[in-house]
């Protein structure tokens, strides 16, 4: 899987638990070790994208990560709240 189809899969897990989809951004970011995928999501949904206790995300991640990435880079993925 290359980066735009490990973000259309990150699209495809958090679009349908948003209220208001139209603002998901979704931004990529390669380091030495990690790609770092950063959602950026309205801050409505930033507490029903985590969950109770953090299970919507860490089940999101657990997807997300599960899925064979090319190259020898590992992925990370946050949720932050989209800046005004």
């Amino acid at each position: 899987m290359n980066e735009q189809e490990m973000k259309n899969l990150i699209t495809t897990l958090i679009v349908p638990l948003a209220s208001k989809p139209e603002v998901i951004e979704i931004e990529i970011n390669e380091g030495d070790r990690f790609v770092e995928f950063t959602a950026y999501v309205d801050r409505s949904d930033l507490g029903r994208l985590i969950g109770v206790g953090g299970v919507t995300v860490t089940a999101i991640r657990n997807l997300v990560y599960s899925a064979r990435f090319e190259g020898a880079k590992r992925v990370r993925l946050s949720i932050e709240p989209r800046h005004a």
